[in-house]
């Protein structure tokens, strides 16, 4: 059995369904990821003086509407916004970053990864669903490219961790089962 886990494997068939737990892998990197450019963009956004929380309110006003006050359900609006998007986000690359690919590179593709999601939402998705956002988001364009880097490169990192660790485990498992001794060996002696 340890053999079949460890061995070489076959080439992946193109019907192939993708790794177990590749959804709640790509659900909680794409929240690290959505955390790490929250961080990014609200550092931006306080420097600029337009509030910590100002990301989450110009998100929130697709569910609120511009032009209101929005406060605290902007704000808990746009959280939940990013986060869905996030994980979504988080799922796709999960489903065809592959198992070994080295962290670095992970980061790297992850990052372009990023700056990918941050053109298709800009040019697709919030023209239809929030126009408004645009314009409140202008003020701290240039860190919300960047932390698009940021979301891409946790992700595929995070990703490609999470793939090393369950692969030293079974290794790990592995190497314990071939030192342990039957038990009619211990018991010869």
């Amino acid at each position: 059995m340890v053999d079949r886990i460890v061995g070489p494997s076959a080439a992946p068939q193109a019907n192939a369904a993708p790794p177990r737990g590749t959804v709640l892998a790509g659900i909680r990197s794409g929240l690290a990821g959505g955390l790490v450019m929250f961080l990014v963009v609200a550092l931006s956004a306080g420097i600029e003086g337009l509030g910590w929380l100002h990301p989450l309110e110009a998100i929130g006003t697709t569910l609120v509407g511009a032009g209101t006050s929005g406060g605290a359900a902007a704000v808990a609006g746009g959280a939940l916004l990013h986060a869905v998007a996030s994980a979504v986000f988080g799922v796709g690359l999960a489903a065809v970053l592959p198992d070994d690919f080295p962290p670095v590179s992970a980061a790297a593709v992850g990052g372009a990864y990023g700056l990918f999601t941050a053109g298709l939402m800009m040019s697709l998705v919030v023209p239809l669903v929030n126009p408004a956002f645009r314009a409140l988001i202008q003020p701290v364009g240039g860190s919300w490219t960047i932390g698009h880097i940021g979301f891409g490169a946790t992700l595929g990192l995070a990703l490609t961790l999470r793939h090393w660790a369950s692969r030293r485990a079974i290794k790990r498992a592995a190497s314990v089962a071939g030192t342990a001794r039957p038990v009619s060996q211990d018991r010869a002696r």
